[in-house]
Order: C-alpha cells, then structure tokens, then sequence
C-alpha cells in the first residue's frame, strides 16, 4: 500500500474524509497514477496515522475518506542529537538515517568552529528528506528537526531536564567510552556533537561547567555523521533490548 505525508494541520481527526494536497497530491496522481476506489495509507509525523480510500482524483488534490486511523505513543526513550553545524555534504544522509533510527530529534546548533551560519529556521528540504524516509520505511513519528543560532548555551538549556552526553574524543584529554547504563537508559536522553572542527576552548568550558556527563565512542576520532550514526545505533539496539525485541 502506498503511503503519504498528511501534515498535522491539515488532519482533521473528526472528519470523515481528508483532503490531501500539494506534492503528496501530485506524486499520488501523476507519478503513480492512483485512482478513486484504491487504499492508501497516511501519517502526520507525529503518531497519526490512517488507512484512507481514494474518493476523488483531482488535478491539485485527493479527496480521502478514512476507513481506520489511530495515534501511535511517542517513544517511551527518546534520543536527541545536537548536533555542531556543520555544511557536510552529507546531511540528507543523516536525516535519513535518523529516521530509520527512530531519532526522536535533531538539533542543529551554531557551534565556535561551524562551517558558516546556520539558518534561523529549519530548511524546507530537511523536512522533505524526513518525509521521504519516514514514507519508505513505516515509522509513524519523525524527528523534531531544530535549529540554535544562540549556540550551546541555548541547547543546554533546553536539556537540562534529561540526561545530556557529550560527546568529545580529544586525544590529550579522552573521554571513557559512552556506558553500557546511557545506551539503555530508559529515559530522555540528548547527545552533544561538535562540528567537524571539534568543540572550542571555551565550549569545554560551558559543557564542563554544567557537569554534563563527558564519553567517547572508543579509540578512533569519528567523522561528524560517523558519530552520529553510531550513537544513534546504539541507543536503537540499547532500546530494543530494553523491551525485549533484541
């Protein structure tokens, strides 16, 4: 069955019949070339999701009359990445991935050693490869995708209720290895990346300062979206093995 991205404004859980529209609407009856009478599933990205039957094909939308939905749980323990701006030309990559990992959100935040300034709001394409990914591979919640202008200071205080890790493989000064006990942590967690140039001297100091817990991924100094994967693999095994599907 083919599914598509209904944004959560447009979603009127009361309504018998949803109208979709824009991209989605296009893909559905000019690419594919779906017709009144098939099913098709939708998700909002936020737990939402329903099996809908295509009424009426329209040149610019799609009238969809739902046969079931429901509302998925977020998860029991999200995962955040905050992750030092960088301009890796391998970011859709890692929006992607974080998809696929059940990342609960990605924080981009302006960072001492970034490559340029980052936007004030999140891109329209971020948010377009999070829909893509999210459509391929069933999940029905996507990551918060944010962005810091204001730098570290600004992130740590939107972590200072969960248990922040970060992430820092300095060589004169290493890190232990990120404890089996975060992996499975049962409960919010955020995971602090520099860019590719490393955290600066007095971003040490700022992390340091509010005793957020300092580990490393192991021996090797890991590439940006190489780190990001990894922990973001871990806490996808470390959580699966905590509800007994790994």
């Amino acid at each position: 069955m083919h599914r598509f991205h209904l944004p959560p404004e447009a979603w009127d859980t009361a309504a018998d019949v949803l109208r979709l529209d824009g991209p989605e609407a296009h893909h559905a009856a000019r690419v594919l070339r779906l017709e009144a009478g098939e099913d098709i599933a939708l998700f909002d990205g936020q737990g939402r999701r329903a099996v809908c039957r295509i009424l009426d094909v329209k040149k610019q939308h799609l009238a969809l009359e739902v046969l079931e939905q429901a509302q998925d749980p977020p998860p029991a323990a999200p995962t955040i990445l905050a992750l030092g701006f960088s301009k890796a030309i391998r970011r859709s990559w890692l929006l992607e991935k974080a998809v696929e990992l059940n990342a609960a959100g990605l924080w981009f935040w302006q960072a001492d050693r970034s490559q340029g300034r980052i936007p004030e709001d999140v891109k329209e394409s971020w948010q377009g490869a999070l829909v893509a990914a999210g459509k391929q591979c069933g999940v029905s919640h996507l990551p918060d995708v944010r962005t810091f202008p204001g730098g570290l200071e600004a992130v740590l205080q939107e972590t200072a209720a969960m248990q922040t890790v970060v992430l820092w493989e300095e060589q004169d000064q290493p890190a232990p290895v990120l404890p089996q006990a975060v992996i499975r942590l049962p409960a919010p967690c955020c995971f602090l990346l520099g860019p590719e140039g490393g955290f600066s001297p007095r971003e040490v100091q700022v992390f340091q300062h509010a005793q957020t817990l300092a580990a490393s991924l192991g021996p090797s100094i890991l590439r940006w979206e190489t780190a990001a994967l990894t922990v973001l693999a871990l806490r996808f095994w470390g959580q699966a093995g905590a509800t007994g599907d790994a």
